[in-house]
């Protein structure tokens, strides 16, 4: 007996859209038989074309049955992203938990340096351990993870500020030898060495307030230190920027400072200022 025989039958004759639809779902006999009797018995044996009704529920929830839910959509979208971007897939189906709001953790470590990459595979939000994306071919972090268990390494590209990179880094963040001209958008606090030297900063506005270990802002085109950060653990390196004069106020190195012998005014401040220093 027919999945239908249980419906009622349609007295009406049925429309060139609803004859469309029934075409669709039934095949092309029932189609005809049913434009030939409108809505009758359509065999022998008893069997009825359901009501347009009826027929318009099985087509949504065969549409609704095939719909894919965020997870598939987002896995397949990646799927298309490694292959243009010869990323191992194995290690993507192995490491990329795809989630049922259709985002991405990676588990553990995502190593894409020197793959050329333009741009990063959707609703990316977090890598569990280190993230290294150097050596590409990016000119903005848009879309990348916003949470890092290690560090992230996004030098040799050629980024021009730090919107939308990692807000969270427990280890280091580098960001050297890109066209930074500014490090809005980057994290405030970094628990390793944060490492931006060789771009095109002319300010330390916006960066990160407090850095753990190293600070490096050397090989700029830097005319002041103000912005750098409130505290720095380690080593401040300000080499080869030969605008800076002077040390803001209120920061507090608690290892050397590294500076060029040409940088005349700036040592005479860190003289002054009682700050342990060595040139080179």
């Amino acid at each position: 007996m027919s999945e239908f025989s249980h419906l009622p039958q349609s007295p009406e004759t049925p429309s060139s859209h609803d004859l469309k639809i029934i075409k669709a779902l039934l095949g092309d006999k029932v189609a005809a038989k049913y434009e030939g009797t409108g809505g009758k018995e359509i065999s022998k044996d008893g069997t009825y074309v359901p009501s347009l009704e009826e027929l318009e529920k099985v087509e949504e929830a065969t549409i609704e049955s095939n719909r894919e839910t965020k997870a598939e959509e987002t896995k397949r979208l990646w799927m298309v992203w490694a292959n243009k971007y010869d990323i191992n897939i194995e290690e993507v189906k192995s490491c990329a938990k795809f989630q049922e709001n259709g985002e991405v953790i990676w588990e553990g470590d995502c190593n894409w340096d020197s793959k050329g990459l333009k741009e990063f595979p959707p609703n990316f939000v977090e890598v569990k351990g280190s993230f290294i994306c150097s050596a590409n071919n990016l000119i903005n972090l848009s879309g990348c993870p916003n949470k890092i268990g290690r560090h992230f390494n996004c030098s040799d590209n050629s980024i021009i500020n730090l919107e939308g990179s990692p807000k969270r880094i427990i280890g280091n963040f580098y960001c050297n030898h890109n066209k930074l001209i500014s490090l809005v958008g980057g994290p405030l606090v970094v628990r390793g060495n944060f490492i931006c030297f060789a771009n095109q900063l002319t300010s330390l506005e916006g960066g990160p307030i407090v850095v753990e270990e190293n600070y490096d802002c050397s090989n700029n085109q830097l005319l002041t230190l103000e912005g750098c950060p409130r505290l720095v653990s380690a080593t401040l390196d300000c080499r080869n920027n030969i605008g800076i004069k002077k040390m803001p106020d209120r920061v507090e190195v608690r290892g050397a400072i590294k500076a060029s012998k040409n940088q005349i005014e700036l040592i005479a401040d860190l003289n002054a200022k009682g700050y342990f220093y060595y040139t080179s």
